[in-house]
């Protein structure tokens, strides 16, 4: 590891490429307005694009391929009108690719193997994000319905536990034939709970009396 307390701020090409790097790429990437050139292609980056990255304003060529990045594509990037070359594909990123003069003229391929992305220059509408979640991730998504599915089995037992009661409270108010079976099962009930609670207290006492008769033989 190197620790470096400057860079000298007139690099024009950083070719980082094909490396083990992995990490966040850092904010202070922005600071290097004079970058023709940067790759940071086949690595392990992840975190998001730094939005300072719009301040690169001579950029031409930027390569993030390969990559763990993740989050949307920064607005910023449609603002740098120098850029000719693009490649961010088979990252994780996701929403909407932003609009800018350069950021329309690349193609598909530059955005490539991140099915979180969409619109143009890719075949995938973003209609479908805005109906579904708000441009939710596809794992977002199914979490999300997955919680609207938990929610609705609650909502449908509470109106079976409403509707059952209701309908039981309706009878008996209105049919006198339910309403007198009903309390006759009732006291049934009642009846032979207090009956085998009877039986239970005999049977107690009669164990206490047979064994007070074994202490004495």
């Amino acid at each position: 590891m190197m620790e470096l307390y400057k860079i000298w701020a007139d690099f024009s090409t950083i070719d980082f490429s094909s490396n083990s790097f992995y990490g966040k790429i850092p904010n202070a990437i922005g600071n290097l307005t004079s970058l023709h050139h940067l790759n940071f292609s086949h690595n392990a980056l992840n975190g998001s694009i730094p939005k300072s990255f719009g301040q690169l304003k001579n950029l031409e060529s930027l390569d993030l391929s390969v990559n763990q990045l993740a989050g949307p594509i920064p607005e910023e990037l449609g603002e740098l009108t120098f850029l000719e070359v693009l490649n961010l594909s088979y990252n994780k990123l996701v929403g909407k690719i932003p609009k800018g003069r350069q950021m329309q003229t690349f193609s598909a391929e530059s955005f490539e193997g991140n099915p979180g992305l969409c619109g143009f220059p890719l075949h995938t509408n973003c209609s479908h994000t805005d109906d579904n979640g708000n441009g939710l991730t596809p794992r977002e998504h199914d979490d999300l319905e997955e919680k609207r599915e938990i929610e609705w089995e609650y909502v449908c037992a509470a109106v079976g536990y409403v509707v059952g009661c209701g309908s039981i409270m309706w009878l008996l108010l209105l049919c006198q034939s339910f309403r007198e079976r009903y309390f006759g099962k009732i006291e049934e009930v009642v009846e032979d709970m207090f009956i085998s609670r009877d039986m239970r207290r005999r049977r107690a006492r009669r164990a206490a009396a047979r064994n007070r008769v074994s202490r004495r033989q």
